[in-house]
C-alpha cells in the first residue's frame, strides 16, 4: 500500500511537471539567437540573384560618366532598391561599418553584400 502511494505520487508530480513545462514553452517569448538568424538568412538569401542584379546596376551606374561619384552611388542604390534589394536592410556590425564607410566615401562603391532582399 505504501509503495503504490509513492508511485502514484511520483506519477502525479511527473505529469504536473510535464504539463508545466509544455505550458511554459507556449507562453514564453521566442528566443532570438543572432547567429541562427544569420545562418537562416544566408540559406534563404538569393545570392546569385543579388550578384546578377548588383552587376547590372553597377554597370548602369558606371555607364554614364558624369564625373560625380556620389551620384553614381545614388544610382546604384536606387537601381538595387527598384530590383527589391535594400541597402543595409540587415547586416552584421562588421559588414555594416564597412558598407557605411564605402557609402560615405564617394570613390568607393558598396559591395554586393551591402544589399539584402527586402521582405
Amino acid at each position: 500500500m505504501g509503495r503504490t502511494r509513492i508511485l502514484t505520487g511520483l506519477w502525479t508530480v511527473g505529469c504536473c511537471g510535464v504539463v508545466l513545462v509544455v505550458a511554459g514553452c507556449n507562453l514564453a517569448p521566442p528566443v532570438r539567437i543572432p547567429q541562427v538568424e544569420g545562418v537562416q538568412r544566408a540559406v534563404n538569401e538569393p545570392r546569385q540573384e543579388r550578384t546578377r542584379t548588383y552587376q547590372r546596376c553597377l554597370n548602369e551606374a558606371l555607364r554614364e560618366p558624369d564625373g560625380d561619384p556620389a551620384r553614381d552611388q545614388d544610382e546604384l542604390v536606387s537601381c538595387m532598391k527598384e530590383a527589391g534589394f535594400g541597402f543595409l536592410a540587415v547586416a552584421a556590425d562588421h559588414r555594416r561599418a564597412h558598407c557605411e564607410t564605402a557609402f560615405q566615401t564617394a570613390e568607393i562603391f558598396p559591395d554586393a553584400y551591402c544589399f539584402q532582399k527586402l521582405e
